[in-house]
């Protein structure tokens, strides 16, 4: 169902919902220019919640962000270690409990 904030939002999972809704922009349609400069002003709160509308509807489209040779050669080789070595490493689990203790 669309959010109503803009006319190219057609509901979850539209590129344009995240960012509608975390902004309520009514001309993401047209691509009006963005004033970085009034972006700026912003409290870190909603330049946060900007940052954040952005970046979910970037990972909704994973297939369009291209990588360059050199990610290409490092994820290949991040794999390939991980495949020779699956007990090295740390799981998400104790990483979390590293990063936030008592969570």
């Amino acid at each position: 169902m669309p959010c109503g904030f803009t006319a190219a939002c057609s509901g979850r999972g539209s590129p344009f919902h995240s960012l509608a809704v975390a902004k309520r922009l009514c001309y993401i349609e047209n691509m009006e220019p963005i004033d970085l400069p009034e972006v700026l002003k912003l409290p870190v709160s909603e330049r946060l919640r900007l940052v954040e509308a952005i970046w979910d509807s970037i990972a909704e489209t994973p297939e369009e962000v291209e990588l360059t040779e050199e990610q290409k050669a490092e994820l290949d080789r991040r794999i390939e270690a991980m495949e020779k070595n699956p007990e090295e490493g740390s799981s998400w689990s104790e990483v979390r409990a590293r990063v936030w203790p008592g969570q």
